[in-house]
């Protein structure tokens, strides 16, 4: 794909998706996702018929058959992605999964629960040791923790 519209662009429907997908692979950098990652989740956001199989990704994308392969096979582990079957159909479908993005916010709060927990531990060992760092570290990841539960809860 090689569309540089701007994302507001009324060019047309297949130039705002070109631009929301390279936007979106772009801000994947920043999300600690790989750009190619990103651009697939991003094609399977926008898509048209919401089922792909990695053939139509790739071609859509202009990507390498590793690279989508690659790029699915993360988003599926991370749930956000589901592989389907078609009766009739050899070729394994994949679209986001309903309930995805709760899902990812909800792996991002067990890793912030994780960190705070480690400090947790690091203050309790440190004792008198502990200094304002290792406090404001565990303070703010317990505080991150519990706006993204509450941010969860409210989204059931």
């Amino acid at each position: 794909m090689t569309s540089t519209a701007p994302l507001g662009s009324t060019a047309g429907d297949h130039d705002w998706r070109n631009a929301f997908i390279e936007h979106f692979g772009i801000v994947g950098d920043d999300m600690g996702m790989p750009r190619t990652m990103t651009r697939v989740l991003g094609w399977l956001v926008v898509c048209e018929p919401a089922e792909q199989s990695a053939r139509q990704i790739q071609e859509g994308l202009g990507l390498s058959a590793g690279s989508v392969s690659t790029g699915l096979g993360g988003l599926v582990r991370g749930g956000l992605v589901e592989r389907l079957t078609f009766p009739g159909d050899r070729n394994y479908h994949y679209r986001v999964r309903p309930g995805g993005w709760h899902q990812l916010l909800a792996a991002r709060v067990r890793v912030l629960t994780e960190i705070r927990r480690i400090a947790d531990q690091a203050v309790a060992a440190a004792g008198a040791h502990a200094d304002h760092r290792l406090d404001e570290m565990r303070d703010f990841y317990a505080m991150c923790e519990r706006r993204f539960a509450e941010l969860l809860d409210q989204g059931t």
